[in-house]
């Protein structure tokens, strides 16, 4: 989750964009007023690995956090659909 946070972010995404072992992150930018979101949305780009959430408006951290959580399960669902299928 991010807001206004935009030094910590770029920190924490070089880190773990890197690790092999991480196959989805999924980042929600809870209306942020600095420069945050559009770093993101230019980063998040060319990169499969990552969805990017923008809310509305800032609903604190509870509702950023379950709509990170939505989207997570929506592509968990997939998942389970997909394998799921006979081929």
């Amino acid at each position: 989750m991010n807001y206004n946070t935009l030094n910590v972010t770029k920190n924490l995404l070089s880190m773990i964009v890197t690790y092999k072992s991480i196959s989805k992150i999924i980042i929600v930018d809870n209306d942020s007023t600095d420069k945050s979101f559009q770093y993101l949305k230019e980063f998040t780009k060319n990169n499969k690995k990552i969805d990017l959430i923008k809310t509305n408006e800032n609903r604190g951290y509870s509702m950023a956090t379950i709509s990170g959580s939505n989207t997570l399960l929506r592509i968990i669902a997939l998942i389970i659909f997909l394998f799921l299928i006979p081929m």
